[in-house]
């Protein structure tokens, strides 16, 4: 035992493995403590190989699946209180996930309305879930049924300081681990994992004694959303964006003008942004705005396609396929529910290499990815088109009074072809602009600090820290 200390590393999903697995943070927790990981990829060769000279324990994680149905029914119920009844009590902040509450998205991009005789149910949960205690008044009736881990539960009581580190504040792995934290009174760390966590996710999943956020707007939203005193917070910014620096500097890219020079078009899910409206937006690129650029510049497009089919369907739907460079994005990006092998390290390389000669990004309305275009320099464009399909869900919700987005407050919005050419041909000619754009942003959501290891040790593993 590593000076009587264990730490829990909550892994539900596959794309966690890039911030929560990273190396800095990895070897910080291993230094001085054993680690356990939970997730449902335990027992696959190619995941347990992850660090495999640290010699960390693997357990799986609890499965909704197995509950029975009247304790999977509480569960959702819960689930319920806890998320709509957020958005109820900060309907006037999170204006368009109340708005968006009696719709569903399809995979296909298109909603689907939730039926007129569950709607007033649904209202009336959310109005009971605006106080903070309702959803786990509830889970107190189901939580021993559905939260049993008694072999996590039989490892930690042999340790005198439990460390849970949690990155999403989300399903049910992690209402799981919330619930067992609380009961044990583990010291219990939120390292987020994106923009969401803290902003529209819901209640917390747990009395978190510290959360490690990753900019400016975590910070406020962890004092204003979820009443978190300031000498609970942290703010330690992104280990995979920090992980991103350091890789970038090791590569000695040097980022000063190549040729060719590429205009990248960064697409969503579907089930966000329809996808005959990406497709529309990079043939508009593809056709119009690169003739404008003129030689030495080509367009990239990054689509979010999990299938074969999906590909070689978007595949035959770009106009100009010669024009463009299709790129996708790994596991470690967008991987969920399903663990796919791969060589984590060696996708952060290709993403460096992908943005190399990027000058300027376009997104589907907002993603993540638009915080490492920043690191590497790179400004982007947030595409807000008007058509039914999102004006019917309120996308002009998520944009504040200035019309940008809402935690990306940095990026300009275009709201039509012609708005969007015009932006992508004005930063094509002014690097100064770039140049601002890509600070900003990462101001907002980095913060570079030397010490963070000393910072998170103290908070972390000092004898009164509880």
């Amino acid at each position: 035992m590593k000076q009587n200390n264990l730490v829990i590393l909550s892994l539900p999903f596959q794309r966690l493995i890039r911030s929560l697995l990273s190396p800095s943070l990895v070897s910080f927790f291993s230094r001085r403590a054993d680690i356990i990981i939970v997730s449902p990829f335990a027992g696959i060769s190619g995941f347990n190989r992850l660090h495999s000279s640290l010699q960390i324990q693997h357990l799986r994680a609890p499965s909704e699946r197995k509950l029975a149905p009247v304790v999977k029914w509480l569960h959702r119920v819960s689930t319920v209180l806890r998320i709509r009844g957020y958005w109820f009590r900060e309907r006037k902040t999170l204006r368009y996930y109340w708005a968006n509450r009696h719709f569903q998205a399809r995979k296909d991009g298109h909603l689907k309305k939730i039926p007129a005789m569950l709607r007033p149910g649904l209202d009336l949960l959310s109005w009971a879930g605006g106080w903070c205690g309702a959803w786990r008044c509830l889970e107190f009736f189901y939580g021993r049924k559905a939260f049993q881990m008694s072999g996590l539960e039989r490892i930690a009581q042999q340790y005198r300081r439990v460390i849970l580190v949690q990155a999403a504040s989300w399903g049910f792995q992690d209402a799981a681990l919330g619930w067992l934290g609380r009961k044990h009174r583990w010291f219990s760390v939120l390292f987020p994992y994106s923009m969401d966590q803290l902003f529209c996710n819901g209640h917390l999943l747990n009395d978190f004694h510290l959360v490690c956020a990753q900019g400016k707007h975590e910070i406020r939203w962890a004092r204003q959303f979820h009443q978190i005193p300031s000498a609970r917070i942290l703010s330690l910014g992104s280990f995979y964006l920090r992980e991103l620096s350091l890789r970038k500097k090791s590569f000695h890219i040097k980022l000063g003008p190549i040729s060719p020079q590429y205009l990248l078009y960064a697409g969503i899910a579907p089930q966000y942004f329809p996808r005959d409206l990406e497709l529309a937006a990079v043939n508009y690129l593809a056709e119009v705005v690169l003739y404008h650029l003129g030689i030495g510049w080509q367009l990239s497009y990054r689509p979010v396609c999990v299938s074969s089919r999906e590909i070689s369907i978007l595949s035959r739907s770009l106009k100009y396929r010669d024009r463009v460079r299709l790129q996708f994005p790994g596991p470690s990006s967008i991987g969920l529910r399903k663990y796919r092998d791969s060589d984590v390290q060696r996708e952060v390389n290709a993403l460096i290499q992908g943005l190399r000669q990027v000058r300027i990004m376009v997104t589907s309305l907002t993603t993540s990815l638009s915080l490492e275009a920043a690191q590497m320099g790179i400004p982007s464009v947030a595409y807000f088109p008007s058509s039914p399909e999102l004006d019917i869900r309120k996308t002009r919700l998520l944009l504040d009074e200035r019309n940008r987005p809402v935690g990306l407050e940095s990026v300009p919005v275009a709201t039509s072809f012609s708005d969007l050419g015009n932006m992508v041909l004005r930063l094509a000619r002014r690097s100064r602009e770039r140049d601002r754009i890509a600070r900003a942003t990462r101001e907002l959501w980095y913060a570079a600090k030397d010490n963070f290891a000393q910072v998170l040790d103290r908070a972390i593993f000092a004898p009164n820290g509880s």
